[in-house]
């Protein structure tokens, strides 16, 4: 019983901050796209890496803040944070995934989405078999980032294979160029008009 609220608090915890990742918008952007695949593939390969770094920045701060915003209201439940941690280094490659999963849908390549079912459930049986008696409890934790990294595998080589245009080099995640700053300073200033009428309203 322990282990079960244990892991209910982890696991909704991280399907909470989830839920605040900025992809559902991202479909309507690739379906006004969908008869120029290289279009696609350049707001792809741009959304993947944004959302890479959104996922760190969400798992840096919910590691600091979360335990200690839930701990002043549920403070017998401390023994949850271990797994909280290791799920969410999840937040990194989940973006990813759900961007991948937004581009098959669109280009209807519903034999690769129908495929990664049975796939991920073997996956899960194996995972759990060997994480779960050497690591315990902590064991399902690895096992979910195992499962959405497998995801990502299944997924990323036939899309890339079939549009090569959606291929993204590791040293992309990394850098930094103009397009980059022209991004920044739009969603600075989007931030700055929702702020400034967040502020009007409640005047």
């Amino acid at each position: 019983t322990e282990a079960v609220a244990i892991y209910s608090l982890a696991y909704n915890l991280v399907a909470f901050i989830q839920e605040f990742f900025p992809v559902n918008a991202l479909s309507w952007i690739f379906l006004t796209k969908i008869d120029n695949k290289d279009e696609m593939g350049y707001i792809f390969r741009r959304s993947a890496k944004y959302l890479f770094w959104f996922g760190i920045l969400a798992g840096l701060g919910s590691l600091v803040f979360v335990p200690w915003s839930v701990n002043l209201v549920f403070p017998k439940y401390h023994n949850a944070w271990p797994l909280f941690r290791i799920m969410l280094l999840v937040f990194p490659i989940f973006g990813v995934y759900k961007i991948l999963k937004e581009v098959l849908t669109i280009l209807r390549e519903y034999k690769l989405l129908t495929l990664r079912i049975p796939t991920e459930s073997l996956a899960n049986v194996i995972s759990l078999v060997v994480f779960l008696p050497i690591f315990g409890l902590m064991g399902v934790g690895i096992s979910y980032v195992v499962i959405y990294a497998v995801r990502v595998v299944f997924f990323y080589p036939p899309l890339v294979r079939l549009h090569p245009s959606f291929r993204i080099k590791v040293k992309d995640l990394f850098s930094f160029d103009d397009d980059d700053v022209v991004f920044i300073k739009k969603l600075w200033r989007h931030f700055l008009f929702m702020f400034r009428s967040f502020s009007l309203k409640h005047r």
